[in-house]
């Protein structure tokens, strides 16, 4: 005769969002095997102080703790938690027994027409009111965009979408996987899903955690069914560095992992903690064999004091860049006059290419083209030797569209105006997207300026929503015959594009102990997958950010 089978009591917050991650789990649960599941709503602090926002309260284990009482107190069996709300330290007798495969980990915003400007960072207009209550969101919009108006925002998701629409907010922060997960209409709503490296998610941000108590073998066995194991891992990467840096809801951190080959790659920003407005915000990316490695060289990063006294930074120490001294001049006479010593060793040698006969038509119809892209301050000057041969300033009718604000600052010093689009993240993918987002319209016409060498990833993507893409080679780059004479000592070495990057390590070699310092992720990108590790990559992708990485690094 059969035994009947145990009934599991599984529980859960009582949100329409909760309820719906409890059932996912109910139903991959049962489809392991026969079993019985029954869902349990149990009342957490966090669901009841509802006026108070997350970086005003007090204590941890706001969504957690009532559920965790109810599992050592047998009242439940299992419970399930939205990863990024789990303690990272568990009760003694409770242990996790499953992330399940892992669901969309970026944050969107999502905006009232009111509050969106199509050519400003992430569509928000200029002192646009934003809704948040998370120290992380908070810091990074802050941080990016400060003269954006945060407001407290409490309330599950449909709630806060509904204060959205009845006008309390210009635009407010959600999570894309609870989005989906409730598949919640966002009609005549603006919506722009971030980069998660531009805009560095919650420690576990769209994983789900079931908590089991150590001593039941039988639920623990049966949750393990659903395990992910690449899921798990990443997911305990970043909450060892939320753990190792110490702090919940009220620290301004994100962080993101993901598995490069053999490799375990981190990113992390943290920002400036409200009782300490004097922080530097710092972001670091890591590439590690192991995941205590990357972690032990993320959070050393992030933890280290920097000195109020910005010379101090530079003082005595000496830089190497990969950019000719005309380009650099604001950085370097910022490093010069703070007693330091910042080395030119061009990477880079760029030389005019393409046919003539080609760029000569593309020229004559400029006219009928809706847009001009540039991925690079090369290819803005290529083209404008080949626009004006004398060099003078000219302008440009055309809307235009240029990935980085670097190239942005090239762009207005050579046509006297600003570019019309700057993407918020300088890849190739994160340009190609933003603009399809914001400006995509089938058939539109595109000149793309560009290097004989280019990837093409920009245009495929462009192509495929029905953009009509151009291609125009104006340029190539190529490595040097010979660097610069320099007898490799440095504090530090910047790193400026993929291709410097390439030529640099083909050229020379990192110094023992030196800084590694990048413009941005694409650049970050290659160094990881090349084995360059840590890397401090510049919060705005142009020289700026650059100096101040250098700042946080060695202040």
């Amino acid at each position: 005769m059969n035994s009947p089978l145990r009934t599991f009591i599984l529980g859960t917050r009582g949100s329409h969002l909760a309820l719906i991650q409890a059932e996912y789990i109910r139903d991959r649960l049962t489809a392991c095997g026969p079993c019985k599941i029954e869902i349990k709503v149990i009342h957490t602090r966090g669901d009841r102080e509802t006026s108070l926002p997350f970086n005003r309260m007090t204590g941890q284990g706001f969504f957690t703790k009532e559920l965790e009482a109810a599992l050592l107190a047998g009242e439940i069996d299992l419970a399930v938690h939205s990863g990024k709300d789990l303690e990272t330290t568990r009760p003694d007798g409770l242990h996790l027994a499953a992330v399940p495969q892992r669901a969309d980990r970026r944050d969107m915003i999502v905006a009232r027409d009111p509050g969106y400007e199509s050519g400003l960072r992430w569509g928000l207009a200029e002192g646009a009111i934003v809704g948040s209550s998370s120290a992380r969101r908070i810091a990074q919009l802050s941080f990016y965009r400060p003269d954006l108006r945060i407001k407290a925002l409490r309330g599950n998701v449909p709630t806060r979408v509904e204060k959205l629409r009845a006008g309390e907010y210009d635009a407010i922060v959600l999570a894309v996987a609870g989005v989906r997960r409730l598949n919640l209409s966002l009609e005549e709503l603006q919506v722009v899903e971030l980069s998660d490296h531009e805009f560095i998610p919650a420690p576990a941000q769209g994983a789900l955690a079931v908590e089991t108590r150590v001593a039941d073998r039988e639920v623990t066995e049966l949750v393990r069914l659903i395990d992910d194991t690449a899921s798990r891992e990443m997911v305990e990467a970043e909450r060892a560095v939320l753990k190792k840096v110490g702090g919940g809801c009220q620290l301004p951190l994100g962080v993101c992992a993901d598995r490069r080959g053999e490799s375990i790659a981190l990113a992390a920003f943290l920002g400036a903690r409200e009782n300490s407005p004097s922080e530097k915000p710092r972001r670091v990316c890591v590439a590690a064999g192991s995941i205590t490695g990357a972690v032990d060289a993320v959070v050393g990063t992030l933890t280290r004091p920097v000195n109020a006294d910005s010379s101090s930074a530079f003082c005595r120490r000496r830089f190497v860049i990969t950019r000719p001294a005309e380009q650099v001049t604001g950085i370097s006479a910022t490093v010069v006059a703070a007693g330091g010593e910042l080395i030119c060793y061009p990477a880079l040698q760029v030389v005019a290419a393409g046919d003539a006969d080609q760029q000569q038509r593309a020229l004559a119809g400029l006219p009928g083209y809706d847009w001009l892209f540039f991925s690079s301050g090369n290819g803005i000057r290529m083209f404008f030797a080949v626009l004006n041969p004398e060099g003078k300033p000219q302008e440009i009718a055309n809307r235009v569209a240029v990935m980085g604000p670097g190239s942005a600052a090239v762009f207005a010093e050579l046509a006297g105006r600003a570019p019309d689009f700057v993407p918020a993240v300088s890849t190739g993918e994160g340009f190609a997207q933003e603009f399809i987002t914001r400006h995509g319209r089938p058939g539109a016409r595109i000149l793309f300026p560009t290097t004989a060498e280019r990837r093409g990833e920009l245009e495929r993507t462009l192509q495929e929503a029905g953009m009509v893409i151009e291609p125009l080679v104006v340029y190539n780059t190529v490595q040097p015959e010979t660097g610069p004479v320099w007898d490799g000592r440095a504090d530090a070495v910047i790193l400026t594009s993929p291709k410097a990057a390439r030529h640099f390590l083909a050229m020379a070699a990192i110094p023992a102990g030196a800084g590694v310092v990048s413009i941005g992720p694409s650049t970050t990108d290659y160094l990881i997958k090349r084995g360059v590790s840590p890397v401090n990559e510049a919060l705005t992708h142009d020289l700026a950010g650059v100096l101040e990485a250098l700042y946080v690094h060695f202040g």
